[in-house]
């Protein structure tokens, strides 16, 4: 067990996955990892407007930088 999962432990917190899509899909093709996953994580799939590289990687800063 890491550092990061002990504390996650300790405080009750759970870790976070945030999952990207790439082109000619969805956030909706993460469905079936996402329901099991949340059985011991908090998950994110947020929609990737597929604009190019730096506006998609800017959409997701919001979400990534969460404490």
């Amino acid at each position: 067990m890491n550092a990061t999962d002990q504390r996650s432990q300790q405080t009750g917190a759970r870790l976070t996955i945030v999952l990207v899509h790439g082109a000619f899909a969805g956030a909706s093709s993460w469905n079936g990892a996402i329901e099991r996953l949340q059985q011991g994580y908090t998950v994110v799939a947020p929609a990737n407007p597929l604009r190019g590289l730096a506006a998609d990687s800017a959409s997701k800063t919001p979400i990534t930088s969460r404490s």
